[in-house]
Order: structure tokens, then C-alpha cells, then sequence
């Protein structure tokens, strides 16, 4: 019994520290991200054009795969409510 309590503080510890470091992180992400997106553009090796367009092609990926996910859950969460009400 005591080991199982251990074992859950532990657990439970260990997810909330990690939650924290990934919000903090995230959150540095995002406020300096520009000043990352230059610095990875001055160590490429590509000419500034073809930086560009690939920075260009990865923000678009990135909003097609949010936009298609975000839909996608939009449509089965709403598809699973309208069966959950008939049954």
C-alpha cells in the first residue's frame, strides 16, 4: 500500500514538473521565435530565397495540418454527439 502511494506521488509530482517545463518552453518558443527562425537562417547553408520559401512551405504545411486536424475534431466530436443523443 505505501509503495503504491509513493509510487502515484511520484507520478503525480513528475507530471507536474514536466507539465511546467513544457509551458515554459513553449512559451520562450513562441516569444522569441523570430529571433530562432533568424539565427537557423544564418547557420543554413541555402541562399536567402530558398530560405524563404522554405520557411513560406513550412508555415503553410503547418496551417494545413492544424486547420485539417481542427475540423477533422470538430466534425467527429459533433458526429459523436448527434449518436451519443440518439442512443
Amino acid at each position: 500500500m505505501y509503495e503504491q502511494a509513493r509510487s502515484i506521488t511520484t507520478n503525480v509530482f513528475k507530471f507536474i514538473v514536466n507539465f511546467f517545463f513544457m509551458l515554459l518552453i513553449t512559451f520562450y518558443l513562441l516569444l522569441d521565435s523570430g529571433r530562432l527562425v533568424s539565427f537557423i537562417v544564418k547557420l543554413s547553408p541555402l541562399p536567402e530565397d530558398q530560405d524563404q520559401k522554405l520557411i513560406q512551405k513550412f508555415k503553410d504545411i503547418a496551417a494545413a495540418i492544424l486547420l485539417g486536424n481542427g475540423l477533422g475534431g470538430l466534425i467527429q466530436g459533433t458526429l459523436g454527439g448527434i449518436v451519443f443523443a440518439l442512443f
